[in-house]
């Protein structure tokens, strides 16, 4: 069995973490009035939104955990809900370039999760 790379630790651990703070940040702040202020300038509903919302969380955390384990589909998933997050994102977000320091991000884990050592990680049985 192959080590597994630190840049897969990395990102995986970052992903299970950040999706456990924002998780928590979410949550108290969906109510806010100004937050949903902002969400109602989508022309997506803001019960859609937040369904979503919960539902990519719980996909990132699921990914993060399962990559840790050399899960391949784990790291497909991921690749697969970033892209249709980021596009959900960038059609229903009012300022377009608020997408760019996500795609930044999403672009430099793909990268890595795609390197060689990564590639054979993740290829192992």
């Amino acid at each position: 069995m192959q080590k597994k790379p630190l840049l897969v630790s990395i990102v995986s651990w970052t992903i299970i973490a950040l999706t456990v703070i924002l998780a928590i940040v979410y949550s108290l702040a969906v109510n806010n009035s100004d937050i949903r202020n902002l969400m109602s300038r989508s022309p997506v509903p803001i019960n859609v939104q937040i369904t979503l919302t919960y539902t990519g969380m719980v996909v990132f955390l699921i990914s993060g955990i399962f990559m840790l384990q050399a899960q391949d589909w784990a790291r497909w998933l991921y690749v697969g809900w970033g892209f249709f997050g980021l596009m959900f994102t960038f059609f229903g977000a009012p300022n377009k370039l608020s997408v760019l320091p996500g795609l930044i991000i999403y672009l430099i884990v793909i990268t890595i999760l795609f390197l060689p050592e990564s590639n054979r990680y993740f290829s192992e049985e």
